[in-house]
């Protein structure tokens, strides 16, 4: 039987960032070069041992590079859309975010596909600076304090089709767009205000012979803005009147979104027909009042109609992908009183065979749930989800926790059928410090993890698993090469993407 593989990052998070009231377009940083990483020894390979990047990390954009040899892993899914392109002779690489206070950038690798192995080549201005979201007063927390998930939110780093590379600069409330060069090598394109506060996640459709790109903006009464993004140069321009106020009656105490109550996520639906939002659970409300959704359909112009409204399964709902048969897989949290975290399936209309269902009226309705726990631990919070179509297993990627102050992370499998049927196969398939992003590379043959860190100023790193068919996971190491430490950003690194 034919299944769908999944990837959850989940992460117990108190963040800060920018302010989120609208504001006129913050100037864009002119400098677009890339400084070149420095290359740093091999890791060495031990059994059964980690193998640790030797190059050490310092201010962004001048960490020095270093490899690290990865064994090859089962083939599992992990392909890219139908309609994207790989180019002859493309170099597959692999990017991170540094969300620096001091000039956000993304840190490129250079990728074997054969091996896996990797290695830290430059860094990319984006034009901006990094941010944080607030804590539950919408305070800030200082500057070099690590905290899991800074933006509290997913998809701040998007691949376009193998072609541009969208990145958020969440502390100047802009969005920047790259060039991919078949080697891998970005040109900055674009840099253009978000129209909102703290914009932390993107997402684009085809659109003509281009592409449509929204930007959601936690910020604030949280604002959805839409962009016409050129497909031959990866230039971006805002599309008038597009913008949308997601909360009017808002009322936040502080400058900066709660991190458990505000938008987290923006995605097209895999008919590219409508808009999905997810907003976590309202900041005037007692615990265990549910999150929603908010539905809105595209029109040709490219604008949003009317949005419709639907409860999700938990209070906070963080992150969702749609599996082929359009249903969404959120990943959901219910507070330590209600049950921890867990991934639950939804349908459009409630269709009982969702290969028919049909987002016309933009109605969700509950299909599945599961709990992300077993008996020696409750997962605290999951905050990012992806997933391959090529094997017949799924895998997640948690934050769990054991006591009022004791926390990790782990990755688990999850099964998704033909059908779109959830159930947990392993809840212990891994252990990831603070995992918050993540990506399988397009043959499937690996599992790209980026991890936060740690409360202690810990240093961020990129793991590396293989992934067989029996959705395995076998740890082969971690790098750290290229990666600033928290004092060097807002609360850690964010987002990963590959490209090839």
């Amino acid at each position: 039987m034919k299944v769908f593989q999944l990837i959850i990052a989940a992460t117990l998070m108190v963040s800060t960032v920018a302010d989120g009231h609208m504001e006129a377009e913050e100037p864009c940083d002119d400098d677009d070069e890339y400084v070149p990483g420095k290359s740093g020894k091999k890791s060495k390979k031990g059994k059964g041992k980690k193998n640790y990047g030797t190059g050490k990390s310092g201010k962004t954009g001048e960490g020095k590079g270093g490899k690290m040899k990865v064994g090859k892993g089962g083939k599992t899914g992990g392909g890219g859309s139908k309609s994207s392109k790989y180019p002859d002779g493309g170099h597959p690489s692999l990017y991170v975010m540094t969300n620096s206070a001091h000039g956000n950038a993304v840190q490129m690798y250079r990728r074997d596909s054969a091996n896996g192995e990797i290695e830290y080549l430059a860094s990319f201005a984006t034009g901006g600076v990094g941010g944080q979201a607030g804590d539950i007063d919408g305070q800030p927390r200082p500057i070099g304090q690590a905290a899991p998930a800074p933006l509290g939110a997913s998809g701040s780093l998007t691949n376009v089709d193998n072609r541009c590379l969208l990145a958020v600069n969440a502390g100047s409330n802009n969005v920047a767009s790259f060039y991919i060069q078949d080697n891998g090598y970005l040109v900055r394109k674009s840099c253009l205000d978000s129209k909102g506060g703290l914009p932390v996640s993107t997402s684009y459709r085809d659109w003509n012979d281009d592409y449509l790109v929204y930007v959601l903006n936690a910020g604030g009464k949280g604002h959805l803005a839409g962009f016409h993004l050129d497909s031959r140069t990866c230039e971006m321009e805002y599309i008038q009147d597009s913008v949308w106020v997601l909360q009017e009656g808002l009322d936040q105490p502080g400058d900066l979104p709660n991190v458990f109550a505000s938008p987290s996520q923006v995605s097209f639906s895999p008919d590219s027909e409508h808009l999905v939002v997810n907003i976590k659970r309202p900041l005037d409300t007692e615990d265990n009042v549910q999150g929603h959704f908010v539905v809105y359909r595209v029109m040709e112009t490219g604008c949003l109609d009317h949005p419709v409204m639907s409860e999700s399964n938990g209070n906070t709902p963080w992150a969702f992908i749609f599996s082929p048969h359009q249903k969404l897989i959120s990943t959901e949290y219910n507070g330590p009183g209600f049950g921890g975290s867990h991934v639950s399936s939804y349908m459009f209309g409630g269709a009982e065979d969702c290969s028919t269902c049909d987002a016309e009226g933009g109605n969700l309705i509950l299909d599945r749930t599961i709990p992300l726990k077993n008996d020696e631990y409750t997962t605290a919070m999951t905050t990012s989800i992806s997933y391959s179509e090529v094997c017949g297993c799924a895998v997640t990627s948690n934050q769990v926790t054991q006591s009022a102050d004791l926390f990790f992370g782990t990755l688990s499998t999850v099964q998704v059928n033909k059908k779109g049927h959830l159930s947990l196969i392993d809840p212990l398939a891994g252990d990831v410090t603070y995992p918050l992003d993540s990506s399988f590379s397009r043959q499937g043959d690996f599992l790209y993890v980026l991890s936060g860190g740690g409360d202690n100023n810990d240093q961020p790193a990129i793991y590396i698993y293989g992934v067989d068919g029996e959705c395995t996971l076998t740890e082969i190491g971690f790098i750290t090469d290229g990666l600033p430490t928290s004092d060097l950003t807002y609360h850690g690194v964010v987002g990963l993407a590959l490209y090839m």
